[in-house]
């Protein structure tokens, strides 16, 4: 049995690692900042590495048990693969700040439809 509430946990703390690396990004943009990449940057990636699967995991079988009529399983692969884009660019800041806002809002745009349809399912 899918635990819907768990989901719905850690759909929040990707929602907060995507808010956080903008924010980090936008704060780089302006002062310039340097991260060591051994004791900074590497273990944020692996964190945010490490949540996405248990998240992709849970949400791809969410997704095949309640086929929620806005979300499929390529969005949420791209949630995978764009949200670590983000959490390790937020540190470097040389993406283009167009496709850094666009990867942060599609990743945002995703999570925010998948928290939406647990809640209103009530499928805990």
């Amino acid at each position: 049995m899918l635990d819907a509430q768990s989901l719905l946990e850690q759909t929040r703390e990707l929602i907060r690692l995507a808010k956080e690396a903008h924010e980090r990004y936008k704060k780089g943009k302006e002062e310039g900042a340097e991260h060591d990449f051994f004791k900074v940057v590497k273990p944020s990636a692996d964190r945010c590495e490490k949540a996405l699967q248990s998240w992709l995991n849970g949400s791809l079988a969410y997704v095949k048990e309640y086929r929620p009529k806005y979300i499929h399983e390529e969005q949420l692969r791209s949630v995978e693969e764009n949200l670590n884009e983000i959490v390790l660019q937020s540190y470097f800041c040389k993406i283009h700040k167009k496709r850094f806002k666009d990867l942060t809002e599609s990743v945002l745009y995703t999570l925010k439809n998948i928290e939406d349809d647990i809640q209103k399912g009530d499928r805990g």
